[in-house]
């Protein structure tokens, strides 16, 4: 509970600071039209011949560009997809986890910031380079086609084959995890973030909470759930590569997780992948 809170407060301090920034975009807009109007009718009086006054403002265009270069932007994103386990040490003398990717799904929200870096080409007001970074949860679970669980012997994670409870039978095992991530990306955007794009960068984060899931069909048609919570030697540090492509709001979302899951383990050296659509709003 206490990390639930926790992230609920950073995420309304980046809301704020968004509102902040957004509000301070629109005063000194407000105050860059106010100084044009003023200095087009200064110019205006000179051709009429009537003197100009003596209050006359200026505007500097380098104040502008530089202004509208950091200008801030905030996206919500929600994405969605398949998850699967690349296991960089197969052993045939210890049973491996068989990842069903067509029934392993992923999904998760979060918000991205976005700043702009640069212009780039002949069409310097509609293309940009921009730096994103912001917080998103991701929930992954990962549906065994083996039947296997995971358990520790000696502090250590084992997959085991799953054996009947009270003459039920084995359906479904599945992991389940749960992260914050904090990625940060660079992406090249066109047409005011209606055109094509493409991001590409990196992500680190921290476990919030892992558990099992298995499921079982009694001989009276029955089907029990049980729910296994336990850390199982996960790593809680995770880090990889992350990107992005598409079109307007639309995309196609990618992530490698380059730690392992599971933290000081020759055995198990299963590495997260996940890819899906990404929804910009």
């Amino acid at each position: 509970m206490k990390k639930s809170y926790l992230l609920i407060g950073i995420l309304s301090v980046f809301c704020v600071f968004s509102q902040i920034n957004a509000q301070n975009d629109i005063k000194m807009d407000s105050t860059m039209v106010e100084e044009e109007q003023h200095d087009t009718e200064s110019m205006e009086d000179t051709k009429n011949g009537d003197n100009p006054k003596e209050d006359k403002k200026v505007t500097i265009d380098v104040g502008r560009k530089k202004r509208n270069s950091m200008r801030n932007f905030m996206d919500l994103n929600l994405s969605f997809g398949v998850d699967q386990l690349l296991d960089q040490n197969k052993s045939a003398s210890t049973l491996r986890p068989e990842v069903d990717m067509a029934k392993s799904w992923y999904f998760d929200i979060g918000l991205m910031f976005k700043s702009k870096l640069s212009s780039l080409g002949s069409s310097s007001k509609r293309t940009g380079l921009f730096l994103k970074y912001g917080l998103n949860f991701l929930w992954s679970e990962y549906e065994m086609a083996n039947k296997v669980e995971l358990t520790l012997i000696d502090q250590k994670p084992v997959f085991i084959q799953s054996a009947p409870i009270n003459s039920a039978s084995v359906s479904k095992t599945s992991l389940h995890t749960t992260f914050l991530q904090i990625p940060v990306l660079l992406d090249l955007d066109t047409r005011h973030g209606k055109g094509f794009k493409f991001s590409i960068g990196g992500y680190g984060g921290i476990r919030l909470a892992s558990k099992q899931k298995l499921f079982y069909d009694t001989q009276i048609g029955e089907s029990v759930e049980q729910i296994r919570k336990s850390k199982y030697n996960l790593n809680d540090i995770q880090y990889g590569l992350t990107g992005t492509i598409g079109y307007h709001w639309l995309h196609v979302k990618w992530q490698y997780q380059m730690s392992s899951l599971f933290k000081d383990d020759a055995t198990y050296d299963l590495r997260p992948v996940n890819i899906g659509l990404l929804i910009t709003i």
